[in-house]
């Protein structure tokens, strides 16, 4: 399977027979080994017309692989959220790539021999991560990309069309496909989920009014979930920003954006988003934790309420609504701008700006990593040409307050890297060398791209170091795998076991390493 991964790495898409013949496979076991990747949710499918019949060509899905770095991550929110239960879950999909419920419960759980209560917990877990989209139904269309699947659907509704539609109407048709895509999620129906009217013995926490009858919902037992990676991506995201919160202001500060956040999570699609949805602020008040104290963290003996309509020298207490109002001013009035009001939908409703978080977020990590790695002047010329734009080396000189010769050193080592670029200015119309003058600079997306690609390359050579180390004591690995020192570990000699500890000890630290090059590369790639 490893052979047929790097290959649709390294390829792109290619028929089932090219596999075969570049991995130089038998085509049952390319057949196995592609059903694999499809089951766990890292390689999709397409057919194409060749000739009089289709052709199906296979394609690894690169964010999916790298989405794997952070299952560590992923083990812990779902730890946060749902308890031990919602983890025991999580990870059993994972080792599968999708699973039903009942398949779950027989072969992972080991049902029949759990308590009601366990089972009642359980399968509370289980549907807290599904309506909150945290495991998702798998259906046929995922095994396409999204590209694919436009395309089928742009298709389909081109040969509704009576005549050869123009530019505009492909573009209507597209709008429309994504108005429709974007309206079936946010009516919050959920493919997994059934519904039955509610008896006396059903929970009352599962209870949905539908009309004049009161609905619970069950998981459908037969349909197969696999975990939504995007979702916990996503959650992940808004953690990253309340945290950000709290460096700049406290602790309650950081607990009212994470309500605003929290009372959206469900509108919300994908990482990449501008903007989270509005939330009021009585939405944003009910979704504070109840055992939280905001009061004091928040001076109320000065100002005089800003344009918030709250009085705070009145002598009254301040009620909790009252506290979160002010809390959002002072957040408005923070020059990090995350949080604002949008003034198109009423006084009361609040957003927070992806963008700005984005922005700030990555700007600090960017300059610290630079100057970890190249030094203090390589990010003082870096943050110069980001805010004055294209410079000679002498200007960037004047402003570094650097010797033109020391200056052309730093520069060149990040235009190596691709943090820096060149643009060629000629003087007359030969555009030979000696007759042009060059001009430095800086542009966010390069800055962006090149960062990824230094942080990607340090997590490669973190995974060969992990190859090295384990190479380098097989046959210590191949000994303690043996059925009898399984049994009986005490015939591991002291110097085995000193090599396991040492063996062990290095492996979490190449782990723990990884782990936070994956958080950088979160601020980086997915906010």
């Amino acid at each position: 399977m490893d052979k047929i991964g790097s290959l649709l790495a390294r390829k792109g898409r290619l028929p089932l027979r090219a596999i075969a013949a570049y991995t130089q496979l038998k085509l049952p076991r390319v057949r196995e080994g592609l059903v694999v990747l499809i089951q766990h949710n890292l390689a999709t499918w397409a057919e194409a017309p060749d000739g009089r019949g289709l052709v199906v060509f296979y394609e690894l899905s690169i964010r999916a692989v790298l989405y794997r770095l952070r299952l560590g991550d992923v083990l812990q929110v779902a730890r946060d959220l749902f308890d031990q239960e919602g983890q025991s879950i999580v990870q059993h999909v994972l080792l599968w790539g999708n699973l039903t419920p009942t398949a779950l419960q027989q072969d992972c759980l080991d049902w029949p021999k759990l308590s009601a209560k366990r089972r009642s917990t359980y399968m509370r877990a289980l549907q807290g991560l599904i309506r909150r989209r945290y495991l998702t139904a798998v259906q046929h269309v995922d095994t396409m990309t999204a590209d694919d699947r436009a395309m089928v659907l742009d298709a389909e509704a081109q040969q509704k069309l009576n005549v050869l539609p123009s530019a505009a109407e492909l573009a209507r048709v597209r709008r429309q496909r994504l108005e429709r895509s974007e309206a079936e999620y946010q009516e919050g129906t959920l493919v997994g989920m059934k519904r039955k009217i509610a008896d006396d013995g059903d929970d009352e926490a599962l209870k949905v009014r539908v009309g004049s009858f009161d609905m619970v919902e069950e998981v459908d037992l037969t349909m197969a979930f696999r975990v939504n990676l995007e979702r916990f991506t996503l959650y992940l995201r808004n953690r990253r920003v309340v945290e950000f919160v709290h460096e700049r202001t406290n602790r309650s500060g950081a607990l009212v954006v994470q309500s605003l956040l929290g009372a959206c999570e469900d509108k919300m699609r994908a990482t990449h988003e501008e903007l989270s949805p509005p939330v009021g602020l009585v939405q944003i008040t009910q979704q504070l934790p109840k055992d939280q104290h905001i009061a004091q963290d928040i001076d109320l003996a000065a100002g005089n309420g800003g344009d918030s309509g709250y009085d705070l020298n009145n002598g009254s207490s301040a009620t909790t609504q009252d506290l979160v109002r002010q809390f959002l001013d002072v957040l408005r009035a923070d020059t990090a701008g995350i949080v604002f009001r949008d003034d198109l939908r009423g006084a009361g409703q609040f957003r927070v700006s992806f963008v700005r978080a984005r922005q700030q977020l990555f700007d600090r990590l960017l300059y610290a990593y630079l100057n970890n790695r190249f030094g203090t002047l390589s990010c003082r010329v870096l943050r110069i040409l980001h805010d004055k734009g294209r410079l000679d080396d002498r200007q960037l000189a004047k402003l570094a307050l650097l010797p033109v010769k020391d200056l052309r050193r730093h520069v060149h080592e990040l235009l190596a890297h691709r943090f820096v670029q060149l643009q060629e200015i000629p003087k007359t119309a030969e555009r030979t060398p000696s007759t042009c003058f060059y001009l430095f600079f800086a542009s966010p997306a390069a800055s962006t791209d090149a960062c990824l690609a230094l942080h990607y390359q340090e997590i490669a050579n973190l995974y060969a170091r992990i190859t090295h180390e384990r190479k380098a004591r097989t046959r210590l690995i191949a000994k303690t795998q043996r059925e009898d020192v399984r049994l009986d570990p005490s015939l591991l000699s002291s110097s085995d076991r000193k090599g396991l500890d040492r063996l062990e000890k290095i492996m979490d630290l190449l782990e723990v390493c990884i782990l936070r090059l994956d958080r950088q590369v979160l601020v980086i790639r997915d906010i």
